[in-house]
């Protein structure tokens, strides 16, 4: 297996472990071009399973392929992407963004295309291993695939947060848990701050605009979306240190 190995530790017959086998079977269903993001890339890219996700998300930049995917025996078609196996893989099609004035005006709109570009663009190759916990060093399944970087996810996760609606409003909880974990785990120095600030098209500055209004403006908003939404509690305090740094690290390496 090549490239940065990523473990998390579930039993064999859990969801995790489930989705893991999922990815693995869908280069052989054809789709050899994605990039992994959602739930099970933040969980990988942070190591802990600190809450449950039940389906699959995806960016690819060739429409083409989910048409072609979507003819397979073992594949059924959704309303954003396929079933295999009664897992949802939900697909974000992306096209490359080869001049500024094509992005939309509206700052959230932007956000969203320019995250999600990225995510597709810096994505890096990973092995992503699933340990049976009874079972330490067993591995039990295990895929290789092009998963979001811990920046990109960070960029995403703003993005999705305020646009929640109707009964995936649910999953602004989740988000938050998120973004908040993401930042503890990865920008401790600064380190995501600094990449997305060299970001493309002025990723940096949308997701510095972003936080400074989701994490510190309204940081008590976010820690009620999260006892609300979710089993666990972070406090306002928690959202506005983890957002602080982001911004001032984003300022910092945009001077």
């Amino acid at each position: 297996m090549s490239g940065e190995r990523l473990t998390l530790v579930a039993p064999a017959d859990s969801l995790t472990a489930q989705l893991v086998r999922t990815l693995r079977r869908l280069p052989e269903e054809g789709l050899g071009d994605f990039c992994v993001i959602g739930g099970l890339a933040v969980l990988c890219r942070v190591g802990t399973l600190y809450r449950a996700t039940s389906d699959l998300d995806t960016v690819i930049d060739d429409g083409p392929a989910i048409a072609a995917l979507r003819t397979r025996p073992a594949v059924e078609s959704t309303t954003n992407g396929v079933s295999i196996g009664g897992t949802t893989v939900d697909m974000i099609e992306i096209g490359p963004v080869d001049d500024p004035d094509q992005l939309p005006d509206d700052p959230a709109l932007r956000l969203f295309v320019v995250a999600h570009r990225f995510a597709y663009d810096s994505s890096t190759r990973v092995g992503v291993e699933v340990v049976d916990p009874h079972e330490p060093g067993a591995v039990d399944v295990r895929a290789e695939v092009d998963m979001a970087s811990p920046a990109a996810l960070v960029g995403m996760k703003l993005s999705s947060y305020p646009t929640r609606r109707g009964p995936g409003i649910v999953k602004q909880g989740s988000d938050l848990q998120d973004l908040h974990a993401l930042l503890e785990r990865h920008d401790a120095g600064g380190a995501l701050g600094r990449t997305l600030a060299g970001a493309p098209f002025g990723l940096g500055e949308l997701c510095a605009d972003a936080a400074r209004t989701l994490l510190v403006d309204d940081a008590e908003v976010a820690a009620g979306r999260v006892r609300r939404y979710t089993s666990t509690q972070i406090e306002p305090d928690a959202f506005r240190a983890v957002g602080r740094r982001l911004i001032a690290s984003i300022e910092a390496a945009a001077t």
